[in-house]
């Protein structure tokens, strides 16, 4: 028997911090896929919006409203702003609520309440508390926005370009700047732009590079000041993975994304641009690592030589039997190996094994709060070693152990070696309140023999309506959302939404569930607001497919179903 134990770091957390018992109602919804605009932390002036995205389903007859509230030390924080709620009708529905602090003072919000009330208000449906940290006083910096992706290399005089958003109380003019820190300190051998000058409130950019020495930075420092540069009024320290030589590697891509499991026949694609201006042909690897060290049963591409210039480019890593990465090494060096122009290492996190599942996407999408008896819908890809049939499960773990009186559909015979598949699960006791921080999914052979487990870091709660509890902290807040597509099902064609709080580069592709790519539908730069993105399925079999949008923090993706 093999075990391959996956706790993938996607930093949600599961901690219950209070359950008091409110009226109950009989309905069987849930509260899913929350995100927010502001990642955090953020530091927020004064009336600033927080916009929170939230997918649930409703089956009270007369509908219901969903309400947002922020909270200090367990109290609605003073000097709160929020949207009121239109009335939802049943079924499922996405909804963007946002929430301020009208105070002069300074405040620090620490949860968000996220409340589901019946259509006359009278009945707490579902309640809960998600844990954020949101600085609002009267200096903001926040919308951080680089050209870069992290972990890129530049080459030497190459600007990495910061964009943010500022808000002063004014009516006096400010300065902005962004700098480059290595370890704490300024980083040596950087120039960076004159600081931005400009009115109480606006946007600001900055840019900095090294020009003659190659350079680490490890963090950006943004100060606001005032402009006789005597008083800080704030500084806001963002981590980032950057570098600066002779050779540049950007828009770095690695397919598929991390975390997954991956099968040993299969192969881990690191895509590339790179500009050669080392005076001599390079070599570029990509190497697979675990804990600073070559990878078990490691295997990657030999590279070959590439000249001086530009292009783009590949390179693969693998393995020759079960292994587990949590590296990739960037290496870039000459043809005789005598001069190293580039050895970064890039966090992932890979499980390679005989018997694979991944690409898997649930509804609700994590996080989400749930009654009892209200189903997880879990689409997935498979593929194993097995000639004969096998069968995979899905089981909800909470802290490493089984959580009780758990409910999963029976496993249909799967067939090697590879293909789709589905499973269920449910949570029917009626204890005060169930938790789940991770999804087993296990692989049975026909003989009852487990061939693998996978454990997938995913929030879950289940409870009465109306018990009240605390879900995630530390929630993938990002810049860019992707919501479900419309129709769905559909047939043949649908729109895809994504909504940007600011300009960036995005990339949008549909894929079936082997993982293989389908179609892209944008690759390109996307200016704030909501896009709506068609996609037209004529050609394509009907079944269930995914899509998946990279930039602007997370990779995020979901399920959509063509039936024809």
């Amino acid at each position: 028997m093999r075990s391959i134990v996956h706790r993938a770091v996607i930093g949600i957390v599961l901690i219950l911090i209070t359950a008091a018992l409110l009226p109950t109602a009989a309905a069987a919804a849930w509260l899913g896929g929350i995100t927010f605009n502001h990642p955090s932390p953020s530091y927020l002036r004064n009336g600033e919006f927080v916009e929170v995205t939230i997918d649930c389903l409703v089956t009270q007859p007369g509908g219901a409203y969903i309400l947002v509230l922020p909270y200090t030390n367990g109290a609605p924080t003073p000097g709160w702003l929020h949207t009121g709620s239109s009335l939802l009708p049943l079924g499922e529905n996405t909804v963007i609520r946002s929430f301020s602090v009208g105070s002069s003072n300074m405040e620090t919000v620490d949860h968000v309440r996220i409340r589901m009330l019946s259509a006359d208000s009278s009945t707490v449906i579902q309640e809960f508390f998600v844990r954020v940290r949101y600085e609002f006083g009267h200096y903001g910096i926040y919308n951080i926005q680089l050209d870069q992706v992290n972990h890129s290399v530049l080459t030497k005089g190459s600007n990495l370009n910061v964009q943010v958003d500022y808000a002063s109380p004014g009516p006096d003019n400010v300065i902005i700047f962004a700098r480059p820190y290595f370890q704490g300190t300024p980083a040596v051998g950087s120039g960076a732009s004159a600081g931005y000058s400009g009115p109480p409130s606006g946007t600001a950019t900055q840019y900095f590079t090294f020009s003659s020495t190659d350079g680490e930075v490890d963090q950006i420092r943004i100060f606001m000041t005032d402009l006789a540069q005597t008083v800080t009024h704030l500084e806001v320290s963002h981590p980032v993975d950057y570098s600066w030589s002779d050779v540049a590697i950007t828009n770095l891509c690695i397919s598929p994304w991390s975390p997954s499991q991956v099968f040993v026949d299969d192969r881990v694609i690191t895509s590339f641009d790179y500009d050669n201006q080392a005076g001599e042909e390079i070599k570029i690897w990509v190497r697979p690592f675990l804990d600073g060290g070559f990878a078990p049963n490691n295997l990657y591409e030999v590279s070959s030589p590439i000249s001086t210039g530009t292009g783009s480019d590949s390179r693969w890593m693998g393995a020759t039997g079960p292994s587990h990465i949590n590296q990739a090494q960037l290496l870039v060096t000459n043809n005789d190996y005598s001069t190293t122009y580039i050895d970064k290492f890039i966090p992932v996190e890979y499980h390679y094994s005989e018997h694979m599942v991944n690409n898997i996407v649930t509804v609700p999408e994590s996080p989400a709060l749930l009654d009892f008896g209200t189903l997880v819908d879990a689409t997935f890809y498979y593929k194993t070693k097995e000639r004969d049939p096998i069968y995979i499960y899905a089981e909800p773990y909470f802290r490493g152990s089984l959580v009780g009186a758990y409910a999963s559909s029976g496993s249909p015979a799967y067939s090697p070696p590879a293909g789709t598949g589905g499973i269920n699960f449910r949570i029917e006791s009626f204890s005060p309140i169930l938790e789940a921080d991770q999804i087993r999914f296990s692989i049975w052979d026909n003989t009852s023999t487990l061939l693998d487990e996978y454990f997938v870091d995913m929030s879950f709660l289940w409870g009465d309506a109306g018990w009240v509890s605390s879900v995630p902290g530390a929630l993938p807040a990002t810049s860019v959302r992707l919501a479900q597509n419309f129709p769905n099902p559909f047939n043949p064609t649908t729109s895809i939404p994504v909504e940007l709080t600011g300009t960036r580069h995005v990339r949008l592709a549909v894929y079936d569930l082997r993982g293989r790519l389908i179609r892209v539908l944008a690759d390109e730069v996307m200016g704030t607001g909501r896009h709506e993105i068609p996609f037209d399925g004529s050609g394509l079999a009907s079944g269930a497919y995914y899509y998946r949008l990279e930039g602007g923090g997370p990779v995020q993706a979901r399920s959509m179903m063509l039936v024809k």
